[in-house]
């Protein structure tokens, strides 16, 4: 009975991650709404998103917070 329980767990992280990869996708997307439709800008946004769902992905034991704080970090740097 305690594997049931860990494959339930593990289905729910995954969905939710899920969630939220969708939800940076909805938000680069409405982002990307004023640059025009160039292909350079989308692979420019199209990047961006592959990097946060992979940084996302990468750090999924990271608590969501530490995560949007770091996302807000490197949107807020000189570079970024």
């Amino acid at each position: 009975m305690g594997h049931v329980a860990e494959e339930i767990r593990i289905c729910l992280i995954s969905l939710y991650g899920g969630m939220l990869i969708g939800l940076i996708y909805d938000v680069s997307a409405f982002i990307r709404l004023p640059f025009g439709e160039g292909r350079l800008i989308s692979a420019v946004f199209d990047a961006l998103f592959y990097v946060a769902a992979g940084c996302m992905a990468a750090y999924a034991c990271i608590p969501l917070y530490a995560f949007f704080s770091a996302c807000f970090c490197i949107a807020a740097s000189p570079c970024g």
